[in-house]
C-alpha cells in the first residue's frame, strides 16, 4: 500500500517542477518509518533509484533538444 503511494508521489514529483515540496514529504515518510529499518532502507533505495532515473531522463531530454 505504502509503496504504491510512494510511486504516486514519485510520478507527481516528475511532473511537478517544484520538487522541493516533495523532498520534505519524503523526509517525513522516512522519519515515520524509522522503527522499521529494513523498510526504511528499501524506501531510501527506491527514492535514490528514482532520482537517478529522473536525472538520466533529464539528461537525455537536454541532449535531444534541438
Amino acid at each position: 500500500m505504502k509503496l504504491i503511494f510512494l510511486l504516486a508521489v514519485n510520478v507527481i514529483r516528475m511532473m511537478n517542477p517544484h520538487t522541493r515540496n516533495y523532498s520534505i514529504s519524503f523526509r517525513v515518510l522516512l522519519s515515520w518509518d524509522e522503527l522499521r529499518d529494513t523498510s526504511r532502507s528499501l524506501l531510501s533505495q527506491m527514492i535514490h533509484g528514482s532520482w537517478k532515473t529522473l536525472m538520466a531522463v533529464q539528461k537525455v531530454h537536454s541532449t535531444h533538444k534541438m
